[in-house]
Parts: C-alpha cells; sequence; structure tokens
C-alpha cells in the first residue's frame, strides 16, 4: 500500500510558492518493440492489434485494481497503482494476452510488449505524472527485451521469489543520463511452489503476530469450528518460520471474537501485527477473507482471498499453509523496510530495524550492505549485551570478508570473531553466533576441527538452522568429503526455500556436488544461485570449474572475467589465502582451473 492520490495542477500552480507533495506510486511503462518497423509494414494492423491492447488494460484489467491509466500514446502506455501486487498482475496479464495472439501470426508480424515496473515518488495531475523516479523508471523499461519485464530492486525487495515471480538478477545496469548504475531484476509469471519448511525456536528482537480465529460470515457453528481449526493451522505454519514470535493459539483464541480495536488486541497480547479472517461457504469451496493489520497504526497493510476445496489432499492443503505464512512473513518483512526507510530510527521498535538490517545486508549492493551495518549500529547503542544483535554484526563481518570488500582481513576476521564471542558470553547457545564462530574459524583461522564442532553445537542448539546445515557442508566440501557435503546442503536447501540468501544456499550446494563429482549439478545450482545475485563472486568461482570440467572452456573464461570485473584485486594467491581448503585436492584443483580460466597468479 502506498500513500493517498496527491493532485497538482502545473498549468494554474505558482510554481515559485508552490510546494510540491509527493505520493509514492508504482509505476508502470509499457512499450512495443519495434513499433516504427510493425507500422511501416502494416500499419493498419498495427494499430487495430495496440488499440486492442489498449482497451483490454482499461476496461477489463484496471477496473478491478487500484490502478489507472495515465496515458496512452501510438505505441505504449504509462500506468500508475497504489498497489504493487495490482501492477504485477496486469504486467503479467498484458504480455500473457500478447504473446498468446502473436501465435496467429507470421513471425515479422508479431507484437512483443517490453515493460518497467518500479516504485517512486510521484507529482500528480489528471492528465500525467512527474518526476526524477518518473523517468528512472522509463529508462528502466530500456532493459528489457521483447516479451520481458524489467523491475527495479524496490520492488524487488518486495516480491517473494518462487511465490509472486521468478525473479532473476541483472545486477549494475548502466541506463543513460543516469549517473550511477541501477540494480535490476527480470520477472516472469512464478512456476511451482517451494515447500515451506524452516523452523527455528523463537528468539527475541523479532516482530510479534497474532492470528486470530477465522469468523464466520454466516454466523454458522459449524463454520466458527472450521475458522478455530483453520486458524490453529495457520499459527502452526507461521511458527515455523525464522522472522516472527507467534502468540499462541490458546491466547488468541481467548481474544478472538470480543470486537477489540486492533490497538487493545496489541495491548492484550503484545502483539505488533495481527491476522484475521472471515469465512463463507459456497458449494464444494470453503471461501476465505484474509487482512495483516499493524497493530500499533491499526492500518491493514495486506488482503489475501483464498478458496479452500474441504475434499484436498494433506499434501495440498500442507503446501497452501507454507506459502500462505511466506506470503505473511514477507509482507511484514517489507513493511518494516518501510518503517526504517520513512521514520526516524530513534521512533522504530529494535525488531523493525534488526529486520530491516538483516534483508539489507543479504542483497550484497554495496550500498544496502552499509546501510545495514548503520542500522546494526544503531541497535548495538540502544543494547551493546544483546545476543543476537551481536550475532548479527558477527554476521555482517563475515559477509564483508567473503565478499572481498576489506584490505585488512586480520583485522575484519578479530571484528567478527569478538562479535559472535560476546554474543555466546551472553547467550551459549546462540545458534547463529555458533554458525558464524564456526565461518570465522573455517574461513580466517584455518580451524577445520574447532569450525566443525561449532557448526555441530550450533545444529544442537537449533536442528533447524539452515544455514548452519549449510556452513557444515561447505567444510566437509573444503575438506573432499563430497557424498556428505551433499547430504548436509541438501538438508540446508529444504529447510531454507525462501531464505533471503538461497543464491549463497544454491552456490555452496554446487561446491558440495563439484567435490562428489556431480558436475551438471553443480553448474546448474550455480547458474541458479548467479540468476538469483549476479554480485556473488564465489557462486562465479564455482561456476568457472564446473564449465571447465565440462569441457565448456570459453564459458568457464568469461565466467572468470565478470568475476574480475566484480572483484578486479582478486588473484589466486590471495583465493588461496582466504579459503579452508587450500590444503585440499578440491582447493587445489580450483586454483589450478582458474588461473587456466585466466584469473592472475
Amino acid at each position: 500500500m502506498v500513500g493517498p492520490r496527491v493532485r497538482f495542477d502545473p498549468k494554474t500552480a505558482d510554481l515559485g510558492a508552490y510546494y510540491l507533495p509527493h505520493a509514492e506510486r508504482v509505476i508502470v511503462f509499457v512499450d512495443v518493440v519495434e513499433s516504427v518497423r510493425l507500422i511501416q509494414s502494416d500499419q493498419d494492423l498495427f494499430l487495430r492489434r495496440w488499440l486492442e491492447v489498449v482497451a483490454f488494460v482499461r476496461n477489463d484489467l484496471l477496473p478491478s485494481t487500484s490502478g489507472r491509466l495515465v496515458k496512452s500514446l501510438g505505441d505504449g502506455m504509462l500506468l500508475e497503482f497504489t498497489e504493487l501486487k495490482d501492477a504485477v498482475s496486469v504486467a503479467f496479464q498484458m504480455r500473457n494476452l500478447t504473446e498468446q495472439k502473436n501465435a496467429r501470426f507470421a513471425a515479422s508480424q508479431q507484437m512483443h510488449l517490453r515493460l518497467s515496473i518500479s516504485l517512486g515518488e510521484v507529482i500528480q495531475d489528471e492528465d500525467d505524472i512527474y518526476g526524477h523516479d518518473v523517468n528512472v523508471g522509463a529508462r528502466l523499461m530500456s532493459l528489457a527485451g521483447a516479451g520481458e519485464i524489467v523491475i527495479s530492486s524496490a520492488v524487488r525487495s518486495c516480491l517473494t521469489a518462487d511465490i509472486d515471480a521468478d525473479i532473476e538478477d541483472l545486477g549494475d545496469c548502466y541506463l543513460r543520463h543516469l549517473s550511477e548504475p541501477i540494480r535490476a531484476f527480470l520477472i516472469r509469471p512464478p512456476g511451482g511452489k517451494p515447500v515451506w519448511a524452516m523452523g527455528m525456536p523463537s528468539e527475541r528482537m523479532k516482530p510479534t503476530i497474532a492470528i486470530l480465529p477465522f469468523e464466520s460470515r454466516s454466523n454458522e457453528r459449524h463454520l466458527q469450528y472450521v475458522g478455530e481449526a483453520l486458524a490453529d493451522e495457520v499459527i502452526q505454519a507461521v511458527s515455523r518460520g525464522i522472522l516472527l514470535d507467534v502468540i499462541s493459539r490458546l491466547s488468541s483464541r481467548s481474544i478472538g471474537g470480543r470486537g477489540l480495536s486492533s490497538q487493545e488486541i496489541s495491548s492484550a497480547l503484545g502483539a505488533d501485527y495481527i491476522l484475521s479472517g472471515s469465512l463463507a461457504e459456497v458449494p464444494d469451496l470453503l471461501v476465505l477473507d484474509l487482512e495483516l493489520c499493524d497493530a500499533h497504526k491499526g492500518s491493514i497493510i495486506w488482503t489475501d482471498r483464498h478458496c479452500i476445496a474441504p475434499a484436498e489432499t494433506p499434501l495440498s492443503r500442507e503446501a497452501w499453509l507454507n506459502e500462505l505464512a511466506a506470503k505473511i512473513m514477507a509482507q511484514i518483512v517489507a513493511e518494516q523496510l518501510r518503517s526504517v526507510g520513512s521514520r526516524p530510527l530513534a521512533s522504530l521498535q529494535a525488531h523493525t530495524v534488526l529486520t530491516a538490517a538483516v534483508n539489507l545486508m543479504h542483497r550484497l549492493k554495496r550500498r544496502d550492505f552499509d546501510r545495514a551495518r548503520e542500522l546494526l549500529d544503531v541497535l548495538l547503542d540502544r543494547a551493546p549485551h544483546e545476543p543476537l544483535i551481536l550475532a548479527r554484526t558477527a554476521e555482517w563481518h563475515l559477509m564483508r570478508l567473503q565478499q572481498g570488500w576489506v584490505d585488512d582481513q586480520k583485522r575484519e576476521s578479530f571484528l567478527a570473531s569478538d562479535s559472535a564471542s560476546r554474543a555466546l558470553d551472553r547467550d551459549p547457545n546462540c545458534s547463529i553466533a555458533l554458525m558464524v564462530d564456526g565461518a570465522v574459524q573455517a574461513h580466517f583461522f584455518k580451524r577445520v576441527d574447532l569450525a566443525e564442532a561449532r557448526y555441530d553445537e550450533a545444529i544442537d542448539a537449533n536442528n533447524s538452522n539452515g544455514m548452519a546445515w549449510l556452513r557444515r557442508g561447505a567444510l566437509c566440501a573444503f575438506t573432499d568429503r563430497g557424498d556428505r557435503a551433499k547430504e548436509e546442503t541438501s538438508q540446508a536447501l529444504k529447510l531454507s526455500p525462501l531464505d533471503p540468501s538461497r543464491f549463497l544456499y544454491e552456490a555452496i550446494a554446487a561446491s558440495a556436488c563439484l567435490v562428489a563429482g556431480d558436475d551438471v549439478q553443480a553448474l546448474a545450482l550455480a547458474k541458479q544461485s548467479f540468476k538469483r545475485n549476479r554480485l556473488h563472486t564465489s557462486t562465479l568461482r564455482v561456476m568457472a570449474v564446473a564449465q571447465w570440467r565440462l569441457g565448456e572452456t570459453e564459458a568457464a573464461r568469461e565466467s572468470a572475467r565478470e568475476l574480475l570485473r566484480l572483484e578486479p584485486d582478486f588473484t589466486i594467491e590471495r583465493y588461496l589465502n582466504r579459503i579452508p581448503s587450500a590444503d585440499y585436492e578440491i582447493g587445489k584443483e580450483m586454483a589450478a582451473v582458474l588461473a587456466k580460466a585466466g584469473v592472475p597468479a
């Protein structure tokens, strides 16, 4: 949800004295690829097809959404929305319509759209929208090819990969008349739904949600029982995630149905967010309408409708619950990020700042990464001895080291280890701190035995810590234990299907496959990791080795060139100095292949 509509008439305003108010909007640009050629070939056919698209958007798509057609040109459109999900849905439907109709035409007569979706502030009148962010959205569209939709990083941060869309990272892109690169992503309609199986025990510093019993719109008693049972199932699914603390079902039941305001419920239960819903019964279906509310503001931040077949299988029911839990978590994360960007940090709760810091950190964009450290510093000033804040600070130093963004590796290693140690002094069972300390011991102090012991402790403390399983699998790969490495990284992938650092899971799983001799799967995982995040340099190292082994030598050299573009100071010597596998077969082979692919000594 974005801000209220603001009207501004530049024809009548006194621009010298008038304050120009801004409203945040989702901006969608649409353009026809090679429109000049199509018009020259058959003007009447092109115009007839284009006007069909415009009419479809205006009459069939937009009326049921939060969007409006700002203007239609001879070969393009500008749309604005207040709801991102509406913009994405309309973009997919427009693209699908034109691609389906292309089947009736020869290749030379086919009409392909390219689209961009961005978030930004606009100045608005009845006829148009204005502003820098509108111009950026127009430039962003130039990155899209025929039938493609490109989105900005702000839009990407509000989408859940594999559920809202299939997302491919295009990396930093330079656009005409813009001095700095723009991070862009390509989206396609989502494919199969992943299974949500994460399950980290509750820790402090998290937002809290209360899930109330779903009410019957017809007051039928049997639907009230169904509503309570469904709410219990949703509570169980959301409780398996690592991002939220969930109020117990008994407490939520006791407060439900009393007609209390969101603020009263928040006061009674200590909840930051409230999920409520209503049930209706239609032939062979239950219709569940959901609302997610910010309990402190009393504002609705997300709504959704689900049609549930009472006779569906337990497996399909589980998939639905996992998907719903993922959507709820994604909406809350997005809301927390918006709060950090729009309100003074001093006024925000610690869990809001921490959630934003963790998500910015895992984007691996230098500006976002540095911003994450600023947020962590704010939290350390407030609570210098809080274990989870110290553990996340240690993780930040670790990621900075692994990205090669430091000159003094020894000092950064000490800072990571020191933050993890201080977290463990306060909470010896802090699974995140144990995992980070293990990674520091493995990568930068080369204490393999101590690292493995730390990973064992992290998993003992929390058997569902996917990152701990992943790191232990990586250690097995580094030490030439390929089969076990595949088992452990496979477990990590199962536990973390929607983790913001999924690209890291896939990159390390690719390394495990290399050690196990499964080069085809290694390359597939590395490509998937690279698709998700083109700035993660270790993915490129694994990809280059897999390509070289499979005889794709030119592709391996291209991967090495991209690696050096992202990390110009990367050398074989620096690589061997910072990996725990330098004295093992896989480390030696990786170094040898990278050298053959063009990495300097």
